[in-house]
């Protein structure tokens, strides 16, 4: 909604959501987006977020707030 309404977006998907479907639009600036894949991709290996489904919970475990803090910033910073 925010970005058809030219707002600031900033968006934290679901670890098991394939961000590039939904991120469109995203310029890293007014519209911003994390996934546990951007900080770390090790956890997913080859495999499409996707296939992790079944392990969300898990996942959630590894996806702490300090990891999205820098983007956070930069997006407020730049916004308001």
């Amino acid at each position: 909604m925010g970005k058809a309404l030219d707002i600031p977006s900033f968006a934290i998907f679901s670890p098991w959501i394939n961000k590039r479907s939904w991120n469109a639009g995203e310029d890293g600036k007014k519209h911003i987006s994390v996934h546990l894949k951007d900080f770390k991709p090790e956890l997913y290996g080859t495999k499409k977020a996707s296939a992790f489904k079944k392990q969300a919970q898990e996942l959630y475990q590894h996806f702490k707030p300090v990891l999205m803090f820098e983007n956070l910033k930069k997006f407020v910073d730049g916004n308001y």
